[in-house]
């Protein structure tokens, strides 16, 4: 899935260059990675409105509901459904691997 912001969906409107669609085989889907349902995150949220902020077109983020903690996997952050992360320990690991993507 591609996102594009306003002002490369305007190039691309100007260029007059429509997307492809992508053959599903060729994708780098996360479901190649695991096994279980992914979905997008909510982005209504305040704290995931500031994750996705941080991640800036680095990481594709998923949301993997039967997860624990957040995992980095082949580009793609994978994190519970935020609202499951309770625990300090949990919240600490998600930043932490955050603050890791800057490096990246």
């Amino acid at each position: 899935m591609n996102k594009f912001y306003s002002a490369q969906k305007h190039l691309l409107d100007v260029l007059k260059i429509a997307p492809l669609a992508l053959n599903q085989r060729f994708s780098s889907s996360p479901a190649k990675t695991t096994s279980s349902k992914l979905s997008l995150p909510d982005l209504t949220l305040p704290l995931a409105q500031d994750i996705e902020l941080l991640l800036a077109d680095k990481l594709q983020w998923w949301v993997q509901a039967d997860l624990t903690q957040a995992l980095l996997v082949d580009n793609q952050l994978l994190t519970p459904p935020l609202a499951m992360l309770e625990l300090p320990e949990q919240k600490k690991a998600l930043w932490a691997l955050l603050s890791a993507v800057d490096d990246i």
